[in-house]
């Protein structure tokens, strides 16, 4: 997906387009109506394909002004003309090619092709309306109608794939076709070339009249008079006129006339009668019209190919690799080296793990937002990951509303160590509320809480573990014994070793049944965090920046009568150091005949980084 101002320039130059060629679509238009010299096959032709050129053209003047409301009047009739007139071209190019088919090889001439114009205009402009009519009533299962945003304007949305592939695969049969017979079109003409090419001068006729002076016969004068007869060496069916149905054959006479014999005794007279060679006179009016309709129609191919072939690749493009759209014009922040992947946060109370916090395999993929610094308007100028523009277009729009609504609070966060102080939570270690299970965590013998102390389900096997203290005792050991902790430490290090699934089972029993004690912020401290309302700007965030990087997460909960809680778990943050995340949003976009939720945005650490 293109930036906003890609967009735009790209919109400015469709349109700056569309101007011309309109405008030529008026000029056959007009020529075609002043001057009957105009009424010839072709330009008829050209003079029915024009009108829906002028409705393409009024479409393409429409450009993005209704992408942003799918649902209206503006972009189903946008998209109606784009589907009917903007494929009619690719009719037209076929008529014109089977036109070119008819003329060449069945001798069709001028008064024949007009009669089957009126077919022409039927299917050329027939067919594609009653798809284009179709898919104004198509919806799906949802009630999303098939037009809607196609990005440059409105036409069928990624969710109807299938039926924009069938679309271009209807298209490309017609190219084919239609080039199919202009192959055999040009072969033809090649080997016509060939053929009065191939003719010698031994075509020329030498015709001697040899004149002897007789003494027998003085005073007698001799006519002899020639006549020669070629015929045309033009194969049948091609160059016959466009208005009559038969061809005269050339004729050559010569006369030659001998009078008394001069007072030589033996004298001649040689007369070369010379017909005019096939390949040296000029092709006929038939053979010229024939050509000219050739080319013109020719070139109104050339002109389709050059319209369809970039589309249709762009197409092929993306649905070779759909995930090329996902990442966007804008720069994602690569992983850092794998030197710099040993950098960690140690966490306090039970969180002693180490947390790698980069890596060089898995990233967020961020959207780019661009910000009009004097409006703050925010308007997403790339693709967000797995929510594709066309498919989930009345989504965008409230996202930017989302986007738009966090600046203030991103912008403050952005600036706050620099400009606010804010107040920590300190604590030595993590405390509990009273445990809710002190048979299990043995309370009494002061043991503790801890998850190791879950039982052990039904089918699982039994911990990995040293001979207990209770254990111990029973075998008569001295009573002042003391249980080794560091050894009981190694075997369950090993218990979880051997199976790794019972230590998320110890997690998640210890953290349901054991609830910790957060400590609360003093609004009364000192360095409590106080914003005033001329903290918060109204434009102009991140220093007057153009664009920002947002990551979009979407998920749906829905509660029924079989599953009617959601506990969720604790909230954390599901990015690394890689995404470089500066602060983070969240909005319930919707809720109904729910309780209300609470977040708490807390964590524990020890460091600042």
């Amino acid at each position: 997906m293109v930036t906003t101002s890609a967009a735009s320039a790209i919109s400015a130059i469709e349109r700056t387009c569309s101007v011309p060629s309109l405008l030529g679509s008026l000029f056959i238009i007009t020529t075609f109506c002043s001057s009957k010299l105009f009424h010839k096959p072709i330009s008829r032709m050209l003079f029915y394909a024009s009108f829906g050129n002028m409705m393409s053209n009024v479409a393409t003047l429409m450009s993005k002004s209704f992408i942003d409301q799918p649902n209206s009047a503006g972009c189903q009739t946008q998209a109606f003309l784009i589907e009917t007139f903007m494929f009619a071209d690719v009719f037209w190019a076929l008529a014109m090619a089977t036109n070119v088919y008819l003329t060449f090889y069945y001798r069709f001439d001028g008064v024949r092709l007009r009669k089957i114009e009126p077919l022409h205009i039927g299917l050329c402009y027939g067919i594609p309306f009653i798809i284009a009519v179709t898919f104004i009533f198509v919806r799906n299962k949802d009630g999303v109608r098939a037009y809607g945003n196609a990005n440059l304007w409105c036409w069928l949305t990624v969710e109807w794939d299938a039926w924009q592939l069938a679309t271009y695969g209807l298209i490309w049969l017609i190219i084919l076709i239609a080039f199919a017979i202009y192959v055999r079109a040009g072969i033809t003409i090649y080997k016509w070339r060939n053929r009065l090419n191939g003719f010698s001068n031994s075509n020329e006729l030498n015709t001697s009249s040899q004149v002897a002076q007789n003494s027998d016969l003085p005073g007698i004068a001799k006519t002899t008079k020639i006549t020669i007869t070629t015929s045309d060496s033009t194969p049948p069916g091609f160059g016959q006129p466009f208005g009559s149905a038969t061809r005269p054959e050339p004729v050559h006479s010569a006369n030659i006339y001998t009078g008394p014999a001069p007072p030589i005794a033996n004298s001649s007279e040689q007369r070369n009668i010379r017909t005019q060679h096939p390949d040296r006179r000029r092709r006929s009016p038939s053979d010229e019209a024939a050509m000219s309709y050739a080319k013109c129609a020719l070139l109104f191919f050339t002109a389709m190919l050059i319209t369809w072939i970039p589309a249709s690749a762009n197409r092929l493009v993306i649905e070779i690799d759909n995930a090329l759209a996902s990442c966007g014009p804008g720069v994602v922040l690569r992983a850092p080296g794998s030197e710099q992947t040993t950098h960690i946060i140690r966490e306090g109370g039970f969180c002693e793990d180490e947390v790698v916090v980069l890596s060089n395999k898995f990233q967020w993929l961020p959207c780019d937002v661009d910000l009009d610094p004097e409006t703050s308007k925010a308007k997403i100028a790339s693709y967000i990951n797995n929510l594709h523009p066309q498919g989930h277009t009345h989504l965008y729009p409230i996202i930017e509303k989302f986007i738009e609504k966090s600046l203030p609070a991103w912008d403050i966060i952005y600036d706050w160590e620099d400009t606010f102080s804010v107040q920590r939570l300190t604590t030595t270690e993590t405390e509990y509320d009273e445990c809710p299970c002190p048979v299990l965590c043995d309370i009494e013998d002061g043991h503790g809480c801890t998850p190791g102390r879950r039982p052990i389900g039904e089918g699982e096997e039994p911990r990995y573990d040293v001979d207990s203290w209770e254990e111990m005792l029973a075998d008569g050991e001295e009573d002042d014994c003391e249980p080794d902790y560091y050894e009981l430490g190694a075997e369950k290090a090993e218990d979880y070793k051997t199976n790794p699934e019972r230590r998320n089972l110890d997690d998640a029993w210890f953290a349901s049944t054991h609830s910790a004690k957060l400590p609360d912020a003093d609004p009364s401290a000192k360095d409590h965090m106080r914003i005033q309302s001329s903290d918060v700007k109204a434009n102009g965030f991140f220093n007057s920046s153009s664009q920002i990087q947002v990551i979009v997460k979407l998920a749906n909960i829905h509660l029924t009568s079989e599953k009617p809680a959601y506990n969720g778990g604790s909230w954390h943050t599901e990015g690394l150091l890689n995404e470089h995340i500066v602060s983070t949003a969240l909005y319930y976009y919707d809720s109904e005949n729910i309780t209300d939720c609470t977040l708490n945005f807390r964590t524990c650490a020890d460091k600042e980084d």
